[in-house]
């Protein structure tokens, strides 16, 4: 009588998924856009950490008169920041397409 049970619950679930895969011909047109933001965010990820290890040795090492050190602190955090809203930008575009994808299967 227990083995019963299962066997009885186990076709119902297979019915539902059904209705998933109609979704797949839409996330087509949204990868073309990453390869482009990708080159250019791996440009700059190669900057940021050199700079910030000189500039936290810089006060102590480099008299202050050497301002060549602040200019690549800043540009390394200005990099950082390009990252950072390149990344934002992806997971925000990433987010929205998997919304409308939501929405259509509504």
């Amino acid at each position: 009588g227990i083995s019963a049970g299962p066997s009885t619950s186990t076709p119902t679930p297979t019915a539902t998924p059904t209705p998933t895969p109609t979704p797949t011909p839409t996330p087509t047109p949204t990868p073309p856009v990453t390869p482009l933001v990708l080159p250019t965010v791996v440009a700059p990820t190669p900057t940021p950490t050199p700079t910030v290890a000189s500039a936290t040795v810089g006060p102590s090492e480099f008299p202050p008169t050497g301002g060549s050190g602040a200019t690549l602190f800043t540009t390394g955090w200005s990099a950082l920041a390009f990252l950072a809203g390149a990344m934002a930008l992806m997971l925000a575009g990433m987010g929205s397409a998997a919304w409308a994808l939501r929405r259509r299967n509504r």
